[in-house]
């Protein structure tokens, strides 16, 4: 178990570092404060390799300018805001239009959080696991969001090689809030995409999107859809369907299992728990670059698209008195084959 900092990187004059923590399964997960993005999740195999979980770049300077949400946390607001614009007490806010061809306010906008530098605020090591923390101060109107917001993240690693995230944001007017981890897992350590995954959602509704990926307001059930995942499918089943969808958890705001995703070729599996309302399918299509398509996959827990402007969806609204407090679990289990 034990916890390394290197320095490697600077942008915009501030100093980039690649974080490691190790647990004592033999586990690292690597994290920069570039956009508070998850780099690696080397886990160990049967042969006595590690193999990462999750797609990368090699060079740190790669997520500078990457496009594709590598592994970053993104926000203000994860997901889509149609035409940017939503009622906020009383007033119409309006934000940066950076998907214009759909006319979507997009993950954050032009600097979300993913191209922000966010402060090393501490690590330690516990009795829980050894533990990073990074902070990121959001000001007044940045992208078009009201109030200033002050961010936390802590990442814990625990020795069952469960990847803990917990989220707190706090703000000094009525603002929304809506913070994920955009990671593309990839379970087979990149030997293969990912159409062969078995995935399994506890999920029994979604809600429907137009061609902008914006929701028509409706929550209907997956039972007898392309979407229905409450038993475990292969990913090549419905990955042109499904490309990206946004399924409703009934786990009541508590910390519950959400997806189950196994590769039958390694054994490798991933449990995703959140205390999310809703998680993101996204299963790499139009990836490009440095990655083909369907070379990883997405679960995002976070709030439903386009959520402030849907009254019946849950609300992401964040006032002053109150505190934002979101927690995500990734536990990987190496296989066995």
């Amino acid at each position: 178990m034990g916890i390394s900092r290197k320095l490697v990187a600077n942008y915009g004059g501030e100093d980039i570092y690649l974080i490691s923590l190790s647990n004592a399964s033999g586990c690292t997960v690597t994290i920069t404060n570039f956009g508070a993005t998850i780099k690696e999740v080397l886990l160990p195999q049967p042969d006595g390799s590690n193999a990462n979980m999750v797609l990368s770049y090699n060079d740190v300077k790669d997520y500078f300018d990457d496009p594709y949400y590598i592994g970053c946390t993104v926000g203000r607001y994860a997901n889509r805001i149609s035409g940017g614009s939503f009622p906020l007490v009383g007033e119409q806010a309006r934000l940066s239009l950076n998907e214009p061809a759909k006319n979507n306010h997009l993950h954050g906008g032009f600097k979300g959080f993913n191209k922000r530098v966010w402060t090393v605020a501490g690590t330690s090591e516990s009795d829980l696991g050894t533990e990073l923390v990074l902070k990121l101060f959001s000001k007044h109107l940045e992208e078009g969001y009201p109030g200033n917001l002050e961010v936390e993240l802590r990442y814990t690693l625990t020795d069952a090689n469960q990847l803990i995230l917990v989220y707190k944001a706090s703000t000094n007017r009525p603002t929304i809030v809506n913070l994920t981890n955009h990671s593309y897992f990839n379970l087979s350590g990149g030997r293969q995409d990912i159409s062969s995954h078995m995935l399994r959602l506890k999920s029994d509704s979604y809600t429907p999107a137009d061609q902008r990926y914006i929701p028509n307001g409706e929550i209907l059930p997956v039972e007898g859809t392309s979407f229905d995942l409450q038993q475990a499918r292969a990913v090549k089943d419905f990955m042109h369907e499904a490309d990206t969808v946004n399924f409703c958890l009934e786990n009541q705001r508590e910390l519950q299992l959400a997806a189950v995703l196994t590769d039958p070729e390694t054994g490798n599996s991933l449990e995703v728990s959140t205390t999310c309302p809703g998680l993101q399918l996204y299963c790499g299509n139009y990836l490009g670059g440095s990655f083909k398509p369907f070379s990883g996959i997405c679960l995002e827990p976070h709030y439903y698209p386009d959520s402030p402007n849907h009254a019946n969806f849950p609300s992401a609204l964040l006032m002053p008195e109150e505190t934002y407090d979101e927690t995500t679990v990734y536990k990987f289990n190496s296989g066995s084959k």
